[in-house]
């Protein structure tokens, strides 16, 4: 399908205004968009299914409504479209939601399907289990880092209302466990997350310590240690990477 074709057919199955083609039944084609649509719909509700809970029927039809109507899903893989959907939630202005926490559930459910599908480390270099200041920390591609000003992490489809703002950020690293491919977190200290934040480019441990003693001064290291070492244990952290320099 060539990419003229292919965005006429993108129109006439998600514009808000409806754009059929001429000289095809216009029955079948009403009929394939609403299929189309209930299809895409259906698939960010399966995704979200602890906010779809803990909202009613109808307020999360009308969000839905307006997101398809101002930003209708761009990608062709089905397992993004929820993400889609969560990224333009959370910037979306003057949205009437059910709670503040809203935005973050959302968030939050779609962040294991990203983590359950992002690729897997490729072939490189032997990485050292041994945490080594001079080398480079290399971070499983699945691993993500979010920050949530409510305990999102905690609710569930048992869950019977919206949770209370927490005093302090919650600071959630999330990654596919290597060993039976599944969704796992931990929630860390703000230092470690800070710590992982500023080495994602690749540079070596020490510069992260630099970075954390530029912000807080002299401190005890070891229980950013311990936090580490629970990472590279669950898989988050792959290893470390010696510089060839």
């Amino acid at each position: 399908m060539n990419a003229a074709l292919e965005e006429s057919v993108r129109k006439m199955l998600l514009d808000q205004d409806v754009r059929l083609f001429e000289g095809m039944d216009e029955r079948a084609q009403r009929l394939y968009r609403r299929q189309v649509r209930k299809s895409i719909l259906g698939a960010v509700r399966r995704a979200i299914p602890v906010a779809t809970h803990l909202t009613s029927a109808e307020h999360l039809n009308r969000i839905l409504g307006v997101w398809l109507e101002q930003s209708p899903p761009q990608s062709r893989l089905y397992w993004q479209i929820a993400g889609e959907f969560a990224a333009w939630l959370g910037s979306a202005p003057d949205l009437s939601v059910p709670h503040p926490a809203f935005a973050e559930l959302i968030h939050w459910e779609v962040l294991e399907i990203d983590v359950i599908n992002a690729p897997d480390l490729p072939a490189s270099p032997v990485l050292g289990r041994d945490i080594d200041d001079r080398a480079a920390m290399i971070l499983d591609p699945s691993a993500r880092l979010a920050i949530y000003q409510h305990p999102v992490h905690t609710l569930d489809r048992r869950s019977d209302g919206w949770p209370a703002p927490l005093a302090v950020p919650a600071f959630i690293v999330a990654w596919r466990n290597p060993s039976n491919e599944r969704f796992k977190h931990l929630q860390v200290t703000p230092m470690l997350a800070q710590m992982v934040a500023h080495l994602h480019d690749g540079s070596p441990l020490a510069s992260g310590w630099a970075f954390l003693e530029g912000l807080y001064g002299e401190f005890d290291r070891k229980p950013v240690l311990d936090e580490l070492q629970r990472l590279i244990e669950g898989g988050a952290v792959a290893g470390f990477l010696l510089s060839e320099d």
